[in-house]
């Protein structure tokens, strides 16, 4: 064989390991991309769930927050209309004001209610403070209806429903506290139906 027959043989045989090694190398260098991108893919969508998470549970505690100073209102309101009504000498212009005002404290738990609602896919917890003290309000205006018939039932039936948005209430804040954490309040047990 002629030394420039094996240069050229050496030389394609050459080239073609240059062939492979430089496609194998790409292919290497494809895979190396490719899990690169998959992981900092993985590590964004992991910094998002977080920061969501952060930003729900933020959202979260503003809403309960809200909830609870707007129930601090409706306390003084309602307690100062359970003044009223169990005041013999309470006058009908002192009981609209006070109705008045637990009215005012009422609507202005609302948004609060819809906002733990939207927040935590459930209404249960609140839904049975707003309730009760509606029923409150109601048994207070009745009072005034009958005034000396019946007044000492619908005192009582006031005392009841307030009662029953404090025990809402308690367990709401109990539960909201650990839930957090949780993010749904959705596990809280509900009040068992003599108790609501």
């Amino acid at each position: 064989m002629d030394e420039g027959v094996a240069a050229v043989i050496a030389g394609g045989f050459g080239l073609v390991g240059a062939m492979v090694g430089g496609a194998a190398a790409a292919w290497g260098s494809k895979i190396g991309a490719e899990k690169t991108a998959a992981a900092t893919r993985r590590q964004v969508e992991d910094q998002a769930h977080a920061s969501h998470k952060q930003w729900l549970r933020q959202q979260r505690l503003e809403a309960v927050t809200s909830f609870m100073t707007a129930w601090d209102l409706n306390v003084t309101a309602f307690g100062r209309l359970a003044m009223v009504i169990n005041n013999d000498n309470a006058t009908s212009t002192e009981l609209a004001e006070a109705l008045r005002e637990c009215r005012r404290s009422r609507r202005e738990i609302e948004p609060t209610h819809h906002r733990v609602s939207l927040l935590y896919n459930t209404s249960e917890p609140t839904e049975g403070i707003l309730r009760n003290l509606s029923e409150a309000l109601s048994a207070a205006r009745s009072c005034h209806k009958f005034w000396p018939e019946s007044r000492e039932d619908y005192q009582q039936a006031f005392a009841r429903s307030f009662h029953r948005a404090l025990l809402n209430y308690n367990s709401f804040a109990r539960t909201s506290s650990t839930v957090l954490v949780a993010y749904d309040l959705s596990e809280m047990a509900p009040l068992a139906p003599g108790d609501q």
